[in-house]
């Protein structure tokens, strides 16, 4: 039997050194994003800017650290005893003044494995065999099986399922658990957050936090610059935070992200499902070249999903940048120029986002190199990650945003968890992967399956691994306190103040 006890504080590891925590600022802390989140309702939140402002929302049950660790963090403890998991709440309200009991975080897990609600993240709940409120504040799960992974399952922020502060809309207006509440008057595209009255844990430097979307980079910076909003981080070209760092009203900051970028391929397709063509892919594409001109050395190789922290991470040997290489692969594939020098044409999904737009071109002339004809397939955000979702793509760009254990290659590898039932886009499939990754779950020793998951991803070109490009901000020099998370999450507005 296992025992964790939650910390004093839960946020004190964001409180700067220089704010004053018993002032409360009233200024509103203002973030300029590029896109408006589709949903906060933490069901459905799957968009890295959706996940991030729900954790300003309400908390999860724990948090885990960077070395995996779990932390109590709604709850005050917990115990794990075989294949159950007992959790003590603390004592929490939600924002609609609810007291937060153990029936709440039963019915918030239900309506996560019910179909018909529809949630993307059901599959990831689908051993949950029962929950039990054994009291107020003491609510246990059991698993049909085994799960050394489970704790992860946890960390969602928890809100009143189907409950909704205003006009009868959680996807705006949910109820959670956190500092904040959202106001009457936000928008999706215009979301103000205001400090919740049945708040219990460390207060924040800020009374309200407001998230502006304004789609276009150049004129982000610029409401920054002047003084509109206080701060952006990320989704902008680099070479406009490259600008940002010359001009006095603003400081540009930046640190290592645990993010993956990565091409992906549809497995299913008579072209890229052929490995010969990814690994002529993965050698025509000069990734140190992009990293030092187009983003201005502001990335580094990826060579995993897992973060280097990871007790089973695995360096994959990057298949260098070799035209010739590539040209050979093709041709031992019966992939042969003709008389313009094409070997073949793929199709290059990807969003309107300048940022990824100018990678995308990159890429496609450097492929181009080798004989391979890209031919790019722009789309608004939400139409090509529908396409995405259906197999509807050859080939994409995306990044995994966040910190991942081993249990997300069930997730995005395993046969099983094609969409709609999980992320594996490209419809791989290998009998070897599904027993490597069934064994993580069935078998004592974790280490050794992970290691061999991360080789047969690298043998089979499953993805070709790009970078993990660091996190920047633009920041005015009004804003104080803000601080960078290595996951990209928002959790540093908790300490940030206007002066």
């Amino acid at each position: 039997m296992l025992l964790f006890t939650a910390p004093a504080n839960v946020f004190a590891e964001n409180t700067p050194p220089d704010a004053p925590q018993t002032e409360l600022h009233t200024t509103p802390v203002v973030m300029a994003l590029g896109a408006a989140p589709t949903t906060l309702d933490s069901r459905f939140s799957s968009s890295a800017t959706a996940s991030r402002i729900t954790k300003l929302l309400s908390l999860p049950l724990i948090r885990l650290a960077d070395d995996f660790t779990p932390t109590p963090i709604a709850a005050t403890s917990f115990e794990k005893d075989g294949n159950a998991i007992r959790f003590e709440l603390g004592d929490w309200a939600f924002v609609d003044g609810t007291p937060f009991e153990a029936k709440h975080v039963k019915a918030y897990y239900e309506n996560l494995q019910n179909p018909e609600v529809g949630s993307p993240f059901m599959g990831l709940y689908k051993h949950f065999e029962r929950i039990e409120v054994n009291g107020p504040k003491t609510v246990t799960f059991y698993l049909s099986e085994a799960d050394p992974f489970v704790m992860a399952l946890f960390t969602r922020p928890i809100m009143l399922p189907n409950a909704s502060l205003y006009k009868d809309d959680p996807a705006v207006y949910p109820v959670g658990l956190g500092p904040y509440a959202v106001a009457p008057e936000s928008t999706l595209d215009k979301l103000v957050l205001n400090l919740s009255d049945h708040w219990k844990g460390e207060q924040p430097a800020s009374k309200t936090l407001e998230f502006v979307t304004v789609k276009d980079p150049l004129v982000r910076v610029l409401k920054v610059r002047k003084g509109e909003a206080n701060l952006l981080q990320n989704d902008v070209p680099v070479v406009l935070m490259e600008d940002a760092q010359s001009k006095p009203e603003v400081d540009v900051t930046s640190a290592k992200s645990f993010n993956y970028t990565y091409l992906g391929f549809n497995l299913e397709n008579p072209v890229t499902g052929k490995k010969a063509v990814r690994k002529a892919i993965a050698h025509a594409i000069d990734r140190e070249l992009i990293i030092e001109t187009l983003m201005y050395g502001k990335a580094r190789p990826a060579y995993s999903l897992l973060p280097e922290s990871h007790p089973a991470y695995w360096q994959a040997p990057l298949r260098a940048h070799n035209i010739e290489k590539a040209k050979q692969i093709l041709d031992d594939a019966g992939f042969t120029p003709d008389e313009d020098g094409t070997r073949l044409t793929i199709r290059f999904s990807t969003t309107n986002n300048p940022s990824g737009l100018l990678l995308v071109q990159a890429i496609q002339h450097q492929l181009k190199q080798a004989g391979i004809a890209v031919d790019i397939n722009i789309s608004e955000w939400g139409t090509f990650y529908g396409n995405v979702q259906k197999g509807n793509f050859q080939m994409y760009l995306l990044s995994w945003v966040g910190q991942f254990d081993a249990d997300f290659f069930r997730h995005v590898f395993h046969s099983a968890n094609m969409p709609p039932n999980g992320a594996n886009r490209g419809r791989y499939f290998n009998v070897k992967m599904d027993v490597l990754i069934d064994k993580l779950w069935h078998g004592k020793d974790l280490t050794e399956p992970t290691i061999e998951i991360q080789k047969l991803q690298h043998e089979d070109v499953i993805y070709i691994p790009l970078w993990r490009q660091d996190h920047m901000a633009v920041i005015n020099k009004n804003t104080k306190g803000f601080k960078l998370k290595p996951d990209g999450g928002f959790e540093g507005l908790l300490s940030t103040y206007v002066e």
